[in-house]
């Protein structure tokens, strides 16, 4: 667990930072009350130019119009039963 803008932001810098390019495109926005579902797919090209896309769901917390709190999850019911959804 990350707290705090700093260490969120190095822990990300360093994840992205063993790639060549990242980018994470969200399928779509899935507002749930102080909660906000973003499904999305990554695609990440290495430095040796080896390509890969990897699927996943944020969920963030957003409390005073602020983010609060990430959490990543591999699919994406698992992050809408996490916000008591289910697709």
């Amino acid at each position: 667990m990350y707290r705090g803008l700093e260490a969120t932001l190095g822990w990300i810098m360093g994840y992205i930072s063993a790639f060549e390019e990242v980018v994470v495109e969200p399928e779509r926005f899935i507002d749930v009350g102080e909660w906000v579902v973003i499904p999305n797919v990554g695609h990440f090209r290495g430095r040796d130019g080896i390509e890969a896309l990897a699927r996943s769901a944020f969920v963030y917390t957003v409390r005073a119009g602020r983010i609060t709190r990430m959490c990543l999850y591999q699919e994406t019911e698992q992050a809408l039963e996490a916000v008591g959804l289910a697709e």
